[in-house]
C-alpha cells in the first residue's frame, strides 16, 4: 500500500490508506498502528440527530461498564466528587450515579437528546468539548464512547486536563480495535462479504483505539495510567443495520460466540482506561 501524507495524530508517524469507502477513508500508522478516518463527508447534524439516540446502545445502558465507573470514582473520592460527563449523550451514566447518590453532576454534549427527567438532577450545557471554558474543576471526568469521534483527539486531552483539579482523574471509555470481533470483521471483509468491517469502521468513529494507541496518547500528554481493562457489552446492547431477520439473528449469535471467546483471551471489544492528571 501506498504511503499517505497525512501523519498519524498519536505518534505523528508516517501512514496508508487501509481501506477506502464510498465516502470515507480509514489510514493506518506504520509505526503505533493506530487506525482513524479521512475524507469524512457527513456532518455532525446528519449523523448526531434524534434517531441516533434511539439505538440500542442507549435503549439498554451497559450496567456493568456503569458499576465499574461508579466503583472506581468511589474509590478514588466518593460521593461529594464533581463529575463531568463529556458527550453525555442522553444522560444514562448521570441517571445511574444521581441514583448512586451522586450530587455534583455535570454534562456536556455537542447535541441536546438529554432525558427530560435528568433536567432538573444535573447541570448540562450543550457545547462543542474543546470550547469548554469552565472556572470549575472536577476531581472526575469521563469520556464514554466520546474520544473515538473526534478528529483533534491531542486537544481532546489537553482539554480533559484543564478541567480537572490537580491530582484528578479521567475515565475514558472506547473502543478496543485488537478486539477479536475486529479481526474476524476485517478478515470478512478480505472475502469480500464488508458489512461487519462497514459498521465497525463507520464515520461516526473517527479514531479506531487499540490498546497499544490508546495508552500511547496518554502518555503523550503526561497522564499516569492507573488501569487499562478490555470489556465487552451486552448483546442486547448491540445495533446490528441488516434489514434481514435471519441475517440480524446470525450475525447476533455469532457476535454471542466471540463474547464469549474474547471475553478468555481478554480481546474484547472496548477498553476502559483510567488516568491521572499529574500534578
Amino acid at each position: 500500500m501506498h504511503k499517505n501524507s497525512t501523519n498519524c495524530p498519536i505518534c505523528n508517524s508516517s501512514t496508508h490508506l487501509e481501506v477506502k469507502y464510498d465516502t470515507w477513508e480509514v489510514l493506518r500508522c506504520n509505526s503505533c498502528s493506530h487506525a482513524f478516518s479521512e475524507n469524512i463527508s457527513k456532518k455532525s447534524a446528519e449523523i448526531y440527530d434524534a434517531n441516533y439516540f434511539n439505538k440500542n446502545w442507549f435503549l439498554f445502558p451497559n450496567l456493568k461498564l456503569f458499576r465499574t465507573i461508579e466503583a472506581t470514582i468511589s474509590k478514588e473520592y466518593g460521593l461529594g466528587a464533581r463529575i463531568h460527563d463529556l458527550g453525555c449523550g442522553n444522560g444514562n451514566l448521570l441517571e445511574y450515579l444521581s441514583k448512586k447518590g451522586y450530587r455534583n453532576l455535570y454534562g456536556s454534549d455537542i447535541v441536546s437528546y438529554l432525558l427530560p427527567r435528568l433536567e432538573t438532577k444535573i447541570n448540562f450545557q450543550q457545547i462543542d468539548v474543546l470550547n469548554i471554558k469552565d472556572k470549575n474543576k472536577y476531581e472526575v471526568a469521563i469520556s464514554i464512547a466520546n474520544i473515538e469521534h473526534l478528529s483533534d483527539i491531542n486537544s481532546y486531552m489537553e482539554k480533559l486536563r484543564e478541567i480537572l483539579v490537580p491530582g484528578g482523574i479521567a475515565i475514558i471509555y472506547t473502543i478496543n480495535e485488537n478486539a477479536l470481533i475486529y479481526s474476524i470483521a476485517k478478515i470478512m471483509r478480505e472475502f469480500g462479504f464488508g458489512f461487519a468491517a462497514r459498521q465497525l469502521f463507520d464515520p461516526h468513529h473517527v479514531n479506531h483505539f487499540n490498546k497499544r494507541s490508546l495508552t500511547k496518547l496518554a502518555k503523550k500528554h503526561k497522564y499516569q495510567v492507573i488501569s487499562l481493562k478490555t470489556i465487552n457489552y451486552p448483546l442486547k446492547s448491540t445495533d446490528v443495520f441488516l434489514d434481514s431477520f435471519l441475517l440480524r439473528t446470525l450475525v447476533l449469535t455469532g457476535i454471542f460466540f466471540t463474547n464469549l471467546v474474547s471475553s478468555l483471551f481478554k480481546s474484547e471489544i472496548s477498553q476502559l482506561l483510567v488516568i491521572r492528571a499529574k500534578a
